[in-house]
């Protein structure tokens, strides 16, 4: 299982530091997804995270996030969201293309007999 939770730190937290707050309170913890499947029965032989390369560049990322504004940014106020466009644009001038990594909590299980 591929899922999103409040232990990986999200790579646009870091202009729009409002976020947080908001994954916290609704994203489950890693350790709570094992737990709901080791109470169906099913084990995690090994946890991991993986590395997501997007292919993504910050200066795409600007683009993306200022048009759809999606996930938890909507509902951030929109003068706060405006300044976390604006540090990233700034990064993004001073040091050109930077490749954005994410991790991913992906969980695999199995049945033990």
């Amino acid at each position: 299982m591929r899922n999103c939770t409040r232990d990986i730190v999200y790579p646009q937290s870091r202009f729009f530091p409002g976020m947080r707050p908001m994954v916290d309170a609704e994203l489950p913890s890693s350790e709570r997804c094992i737990g709901t499947f080791e109470a169906a029965g099913l084990l995690q032989p090994r946890p991991r995270k993986c590395d997501s390369r997007r292919g993504w560049q910050l200066a795409g990322v600007c683009r993306q996030v200022g048009a759809t504004r999606g996930l938890f940014l909507a509902r951030l106020p929109d003068s706060e969201f405006e300044i976390g466009i604006g540090r990233a644009s700034r990064l993004r001038q001073r040091q050109g293309p930077e490749a954005i990594t994410e991790q991913i909590d992906f969980f695999v299980f199995e049945r033990w007999a």
